[in-house]
């Protein structure tokens, strides 16, 4: 096992070389991988470390702890992955020592849990054990359920260096011994002698990372998250379970295994399979999938991250598949209805939020700030002028991933889908207001808008350009290009009403990830360059932004009015 003072040391050495490195911002480059993430992550932490000022605020230590529980949640079989759980852990507990929060505490022990459920056999598993025991005696004040974390170090990692300390504390608790039902204290945290994880080493095997399922009207959607780019094979093989004739799905994946806490068997409800089976005694392992009754089905590989999709079609749509788009949104089948639909629902989907601050302004001026504030604006607007259905997809300064914003638009049964954002560019020269739908280009501008909101580079797009091709989406592009058209020009005409030197970019064509999947007309707003000294200016100004959430408003409420005259035939 490692020795504790070596990885305290680690933690702490940069305090002495701190001066050696500057605060900047989490760029997006830094966590394009797992080492990246990691140095990224050690980086902060020197820097919070070097500044008094920095230490006194709570947000500087929750963006540090942040910036190491992404290496965990991004990059799960990375070989610093635990080693950035058991930070997480020991920060919440010195951030404790200055806050006196009980959920700082709190946290830090759970952090410490997650470490040894999901990597048991980490050199850094019975350190952690160690952590909650100490916490628990010393922090939280109950020796008597300290003593039980204490006596699970000796019977789990013996032969671990945390040993002789545990023994040690166990003889002070003795006393306690009788009183208290260590199983119930410390079954939160199963160590499974059976978990194919290995300590930091991931070798060359694949690991499923999660098993997730989505029903929609007429298909199943099961995404397997993997690792790393999988070769897979899929076929169809007899049920022995059920009556003749009937069969199972299976996909074939070499070379790979189920990583830490993934179940190998999942029930699937109200879909077109029953359940979702991982054989991992097979080679190779073995995916298998219960169709309710005779299916057809297709498997293709997403990335960004790397995962296999199977879409499972039930027996009354046979060989005459629905228009489905193989995307990251995971659950995408259009609309029969096209057009048909009174607008009644609108969700707002302020862009960036939480870890993510989109583009800065030249004075450090965050576009996820004025993004949520247009957005707020514009629901205050539809909801009392219109008397609109409005949902929004963050309230708060919070992350949500961009694969999840149409799917909350979809789940609502919106009717539109109004993603808000704010351009930027690295000249300080650019200006101007645009509106964006959904669609493959080869505008070298409009890629570079996308790939900025897809946190990719130009290039990365292709995948994307691939996915649009195989779009039946005709109706809901001319949609949604005719409600990007009366937005672009009611939010140009409110603000020249106020503001002088207004650039109408246009409605233009882009491959933006947060349109994808979307069954409702959908379109993503500039709303302008906060890049721009003058439009940051302005961005920061409730007037300017309550102009730009009324020229939105316009938009939609144009929209609605010419889409109602066609609906009523006039």
């Amino acid at each position: 096992m490692v020795n504790r003072n070596k990885f305290r040391s680690f933690c702490f050495v940069f305090i002495a070389a701190a001066f050696l490195v500057s605060l900047w911002p989490f760029s997006r480059a830094d966590a394009q991988d797992g080492v990246g993430a990691y140095e990224s992550a050690k980086k902060r932490l020197a820097a919070l470390n070097s500044s008094e000022s920095q230490l006194s605020r709570r947000d500087c230590w929750l963006s540090v702890i942040e910036s190491f529980g992404t290496v965990y949640l991004e990059y799960p079989t990375h070989e610093r992955a635990d080693d950035s759980v058991y930070m997480v852990g020991i920060l919440y507990g010195r951030l404790y020592k200055r806050s006196w929060k009980k959920q700082d505490i709190n946290k830090g022990v759970e952090a410490f849990k997650r470490l040894i459920r999901d990597y048991p056999k980490s050199t850094l598993a019975d350190d952690a054990l160690y952590e909650i025991a100490e916490t628990t005696r010393g922090d939280l004040k109950d020796p008597k359920r300290a003593y039980c974390w204490y006596r699970l170090i000796v019977t789990s990692y013996p032969k671990g260096d945390m040993v002789s300390k545990a023994k040690g504390r166990i003889d002070e608790l003795k006393g306690y011994a009788a009183a208290c039902d260590c199983e119930a204290v410390t079954g939160g945290v199963v160590l499974n002698d059976k978990t194919p994880y290995d300590g930091n080493k991931t070798g060359d095997a694949v690991r499923i990372l999660g098993v997730r399922s989505f029903n929609s009207t007429d298909h199943t959607r099961v995404v397997l998250d993997v690792s790393a780019a999988a070769d897979f094979s899929h076929g169809r093989v007899k049920d022995d379970t059920k009556e003749e004739g009937s069969s199972l799905i299976y996909i074939d994946i070499p070379r790979c295994v189920l990583g830490p806490g993934i179940s190998d068997r999942s029930s699937v409800s109200g879909g077109t399979i029953k359940t979702i089976e991982i054989n991992t005694k097979s080679n190779p392992l073995r995916v298998l999938l219960s169709p309710n009754s005779s299916a057809s089905y297709k498997v293709f590989p997403l990335k960004e991250p790397n995962r296999i999709v199977i879409d499972i079609y039930g027996s009354d749509w046979g060989d005459a598949r629905p228009d489905t788009v193989a995307t990251g949104t995971d659950t995408y089948v259009p609309s029969k209805n096209s057009g048909s639909e009174a607008i009644k629902v609108v969700v707002i989907d302020p862009g960036h939020g939480g870890k993510d601050p989109g583009a800065v302004g030249p004075t450090g001026y965050y576009e996820k700030t004025a993004n949520l504030k247009i957005a707020l604006y514009l629901k205050e607007y539809l909801e009392k002028d219109l008397g609109l259905t409005v949902i929004m997809t963050r309230t708060g300064d919070t992350f949500m991933d961009l694969k999840k914003r149409t799917a909350v638009a979809n789940d609502k049964g919106a009717n539109l889908f109004i993603s808000i954002h704010n351009n930027a560019s690295k000249s300080r020269t650019p200006y101007g207001i645009s509106t964006y739908y959904l669609a493959i280009t080869s505008d070298t501008k409009a890629l570079t808008v996308a790939a900025r909101e897809n946190n990719t580079s130009v290039e990365k797009l292709s995948e994307l350009d691939y996915i649009l091709t195989d779009l039946v989406v005709s109706a809901k592009r001319n949609e949604s290009s005719l409600l990007a058209k009366f937005v672009q020009e009611g939010m140009v005409d409110s603000v020249k009403k106020k503001y002088d030197t207004i650039n109408s970019i246009g409605v233009c064509q882009g491959p933006f990830w947060v349109l994808v999947g979307a069954q409702m007309p959908s379109i993503l707003v500039e709303c302008s360059y906060i890049s721009n000294t003058r439009e940051e200016k302005r961005l920061m100004s409730d007037d300017y932004l309550k102009s730009l959430a009324r020229g939105i408003f316009t938009g939609v409420q144009r929209y609605i009015k010419e889409t109602s005259s066609v609906r009523a035939g006039r």
